[in-house]
């Protein structure tokens, strides 16, 4: 089962390590994940956790 959503950032550009901590503390993951970044904002967050990917998925904003 995939375990990745695609998320698009409305706000102007942030560096790396400021979307792991603004992910972490928005969707208060448990497992770890991993981040590409496509273009234009847009970027895949794969979850190693299936009940993280749920959550983000039916709940997370």
């Amino acid at each position: 089962m995939c375990q990745t959503v695609i998320v698009h950032l409305l706000r102007p550009a942030i560096d790396y390590k400021a979307l792991v901590n603004m992910i972490k503390s928005m969707w208060e993951i448990i497992g770890d994940f991993q981040i590409i970044d496509l273009v234009n904002a847009y970027f895949l967050i794969t979850f190693s956790k299936l009940e993280d990917y749920e959550w983000v998925f039916s709940s997370g904003p």
